[in-house]
């Protein structure tokens, strides 16, 4: 049997042919006694024989099969059929929708003779991807229009030179120019004018109809439709289906003429930051921009901006169907849900549902699905046929992708090149660009990226179109995220941690049982995470908490992030034994996690108050939702830095004061979060030389557990860099503005007649400072103050605008110390009282409880006026103005000058 045979069959049988050449179908003399003559060197079928005697076997069962792709006439079949019925076999038939027909036609390796011209292979590499995509192929002198409903017609005369006649419920509707492999070049393609417009007239023919052209060379495919607004060449995976040509021609319009004539957003419920997104992403689709990217602080409301533009896109772009990538299949289902429970910006309270949503799985396509839900590797094992189990879902492309051989992919008949008309992807990353671009390629869709910090691949890969930005830095500004601060967990004078000793044997993590294999170490290793080490970080984690959150005695809600599971489950047990807490004090979150589910533990660890700890790998890294988190302990490195920018996202949510009593009774607010750093990850990613050696020098080891390894006392730090950074920042601000801004000359006794320090004044402060280029929070400014200045700031800021005063007081060197308006308002009030009455100005307890309420409005606002006490609910339960009137009569405005003067000065 001859090697081509041999392919031929291999090749076909599996894809469903029910006849094939070779191994899986008939014997190769069967074949050629019936298609090639009694003497394999004729044949009776064919009115220009192919010369077989010229050929080796190879060459005769190449041409074999050529001739019988472009027969007119073999056993009264239609050779343009998708299958063809072979006489003499049955009802065993040629599967024509093969692309792996194709590979029949080539040169003859024995006898040194080309078999086809390469027209003739551009043209078989055309008629099988027609086939594959529905299309019934068939000559001019063979025309049946009636065949079925896409019929793709060869060398159809019109008035340029095109390969194929394409045919819709026999009509005419566009055409395929057949061009040598690379000739799809941009100059190239437009040389093709729209011949087909041109095209004589023909029985056939509809005015406005014939207006879909591809440029088809080799695997390279142009497509254009005419009706667009500005129609314009854009590369496809293949041919699109008959039946979407027919939908479109019904069309009133197409999709990118719809995307002109969006209406106005409905920003009801809409942040500032999603609702410029979804504009300017709309602004970029009317454009016909195939990709664009949005850069989007982790927490500010991706997802949500995602459903409110594919609403749109489904309900007024008639777009057909969407799909959301995820990293994870934790991250899909929770996409699954966010787009279920989503209800459009102005709908109220509608309890319509505006999607049919499918989270995708081994079953496939839900076709009546509008959004489709999933993972790049689902997506893959879509179109491949493959199988993916669950728990392979669950890797993150962050820490795999980069590693991953490039995945390609050839047509699935059953998912076409028009499935999704959308595709978002959720924090993109390089293997999307990479290892996985192909999948992407595959359908004929818009895609747009959602990202955290866009790397230059990142940008390249979506042609620099960044339509819209949003940084953590202004997203804090906005209130929208909560700041940071660094705590460092080093070694102290003992270097870089426990050494294991040569020839100590550390445990190999994966085999948990009490005979765990123990491996021989060659030689000395550095920067091993240990039982000790681990134990020595977390217990100075313990005894940090005073500092890091004065006045608490609840262990905060705190996230640890491990290197892998066997890691996760040693800091667990290692957790639970330096607290002294039981098992529901710190639990393991992976897809590996021990007779429970660990989307239940995410649950609990949200809404309820164990546990209070939560160790993962990389299944929450990203993505998942954890507001009432205020402290992230680092116990392995990472590899990207868009991923640890991901990865510190997970603590940036804000969340309101009372939910978060709920989970933590004695947190009064959460205004920013801690990063414990033991393994130096903050300094990698802040130091560019280092990050480029890190990366040069990384190499993948096992993680082990390094049970042998001596104590080392770490020194608990504060990041002093960021702390300098923020104050010099804000001394700048201050200098800059020390005769721009009210408030500052007011305080600076600089103001001019009339001006005084008001509301206005401190909110006008207030919101430059948040804004570029400064993007300072009063919080993370007080915070900075205590990492440097130690005993001279007390105290803790509640976020009000008393802060901003007591700051500037402070920067501005005014006063000595810097604490709370609060602190200091009750004694200097007290103090005040008692000089009211040396001066004869006796109050009675009445009088004296509305004062002590202006006193506290004061310590917190700093200010005060009398529409304050007509609308503040503070002096709702007091009577409000009248009452406050009645009480203190002609005092009143005399008091609400007196006041502030007395206790912020």
């Amino acid at each position: 049997m001859s090697r081509a045979a041999d392919t031929l069959g291999e090749k076909t049988a599996p894809r469903g042919a029910v006849f094939s050449i070779g191994t899986a179908g008939v014997p190769p003399a069967a074949f050629f006694k019936e298609w090639g003559g009694t003497d394999g060197t004729s044949c009776p079928h064919f009115a220009h024989p192919p010369d077989f005697a010229k050929c080796s076997p190879n060459g005769r069962l190449a041409q074999l099969v050529e001739r019988l792709l472009y027969t007119q006439d073999v056993g009264g079949s239609s050779p343009s059929s998708p299958t063809m019925a072979c006489r003499g076999f049955g009802d065993r038939s040629i599967d024509f929708r093969d692309p792996a027909l194709c590979l029949a036609k080539r040169a003859d390796s024995a006898g040194g003779l080309p078999i086809s011209d390469p027209a003739d292979h551009t043209r078989t590499q055309i008629d099988a991807s027609l086939a594959a995509a529905g299309w019934i192929v068939q000559s001019r002198d063979a025309m049946d229009l009636d065949a079925g409903l896409g019929v793709a017609l060869c060398e159809f005369s019109t008035a340029g030179p095109i390969g194929y006649a394409l045919f819709v419920g026999g009509n005419l509707c566009g055409a395929i120019e057949a061009r040598p492999a690379a000739a799809t070049s941009s100059g190239s393609a437009e040389q093709a004018a729209p011949h087909v417009i041109g095209a004589p007239e023909h029985p056939a023919q509809r005015e406005g109809q014939a207006r879909f052209n591809y440029i088809a060379a080799g695997d390279d495919t142009l497509f254009r439709d005419h009706a667009d607004p500005a129609p314009r060449w854009r590369r496809v995976f293949t041919f699109h289906r008959p039946e979407t040509l027919q939908r479109w021609l019904a069309d009133e319009a197409t999709i990118r003429r719809r995307l002109q004539a969006m209406p106005p957003l409905a920003t009801e419920g809409l942040r500032s930051c999603q609702a410029d997104a979804v504009t300017a992403l709309e602004a970029s689709l009317a454009a016909d921009k195939p990709r664009a990217l949005i850069q989007m602080a982790a927490g500010a409301g991706k997802t949500f901006m995602a459903c409110t533009l594919s609403h749109r896109l489904l309900e007024h772009g008639k777009f057909r169907r969407i799909l959301f990538l995820a990293d994870r299949a934790t991250l899909v289902r929770q996409a699954r849900d966010d787009f279920l429970a989503f209800h459009p910006p102005g709908a109220g309270r509608s309890i319509s549902a505006p999607f049919t949503v499918q989270k995708l799985g081994p079953d496939g396509i839900d076709w009546d699905a509008t959004v489709v839900t999933s993972t790049i590797e689902r997506l893959y094992a879509l179109l491949t046929g493959s199988e993916l189990a669950e728990e392979d879902e669950e890797r993150s492309a962050f820490e795999i992708g980069a590693k991953d051989a490039e995945r390609l992919v050839r047509y699935n008949p059953e998912v076409p090149i028009e499935t999704f008309d959308l595709i978002i992807i959720d924090d993109c990353h390089p293997s999307i660009y990479g290892a996985w671009r192909h999948v992407l390629a595959y359908f004929d869709a818009f895609i747009v990226g959602l990202t955290a910090a866009p790397s230059p691949h990142t940008l390249g890969f979506f042609g620099d179109n960044l339509v819209a930005q949003y940084s953590y830095e202004r997203s804090v500004a906005d209130g929208v995220n909560v700041g940071y601060e660094v705590y460092s967990l080093r070694p102290a004078a003992g270097g870089q941690g426990g050494k294991g000793q040569k020839a100590c044997q550390p445990p190999v993590p994966g085999q948990r049982t009490p005979a765990r294999r123990y491996e021989e170490l060659a030689e000395d290793f550095a920067g091993v995470t240990g039982r000790k080490q681990i134990r020595t970080v977390l217990q100075a984690f313990r005894d940090s908490l005073a500092d890091l959150f004065p006045g608490r005695t609840e262990v905060p809600k705190t996230l640890i992030f491990a290197k892998d599971d066997d890691h996760a489950e040693d800091i667990v047990d290692i957790a639970r034994e330096a607290f002294s807490m039981g098992s529901d004090f710190a639990q393991k979150v992976t897809h590996r996690s021990r007779g429970g589910d660990p989307e239940r533990v995410i649950r609990r660890f949200r809404s309820d108050y164990n546990p209070r700890i939560a160790v993962t790998a990389d299944m929450i890294a990203t993505g998942t939702d954890l507001r009432p988190l205020e402290a992230m302990i680092f116990l392995r490195d990472v590899k990207s830095a868009l991923y640890f920018e991901l990865m510190k996202g997970r603590g940036v949510r804000t969340i309101t004061p009372a939910a978060l009593r709920q989970v933590t009774p004695d947190a009064e607010a959460k205004t920013r979060f801690v990063l414990i750093d033991a393994v130096g990850v903050t300094e990698s990613f802040g130091d560019p030389k280092l990050r480029a050696l890190l990366k040069e020098v990384k190499r993948e080891s096992a993680s082990r557990v390094d049970a042998a390894a001596a104590d080392t006392v770490f020194a608990g730090s504060h990041d002093e860099k960021s702390a300098r950074d923020a104050v010099d920042k804000f001394e700048t601000f201050v200098e800059v503005n020390r005769d721009r801004l009210i408030a500052l000359q007011v305080l600076n006794g600089r103001s001019r007649a009339g001006q005084k320090l008001d509301r206005a004044a401190l909110e006008e402060l207030r919101e430059i400072l948040r804004r570029p280029p400064w993007l300072l929070e009063p919080v993370d400014i007080w915070q900075a103050y205590v990492r440097l200045d130690g005993d001279l700031v007390k105290g803790n800021p509640a976020g009000t605008l008393s802060d901003i005063v007591m700051l500037l007081r402070y920067g501005m060197g005014i006063s000595a110390t810097l604490k709370p308006l609060s602190a200091i308002a009750v004694s200097r009030f007290n103090m005040w009282l008692v000089q009211q009455e040396r001066a004869g100005r006796v109050y009675s307890e009445a009088q004296k409880a509305w004062l002590r309420a202006l006193r506290d409005y004061i310590a917190a606002n700093a200010v005060i006026a009398m529409q304050d006490l007509m609308e503040a609910p503070d002096f709702s339960a007091l009577g409000r103005l009248d009452r406050a009137y009645a009480l203190l009569g002609a005092q009143l405005p005399r008091l609400l000058e007196e006041l502030p003067q007395v206790l912020v000065a």
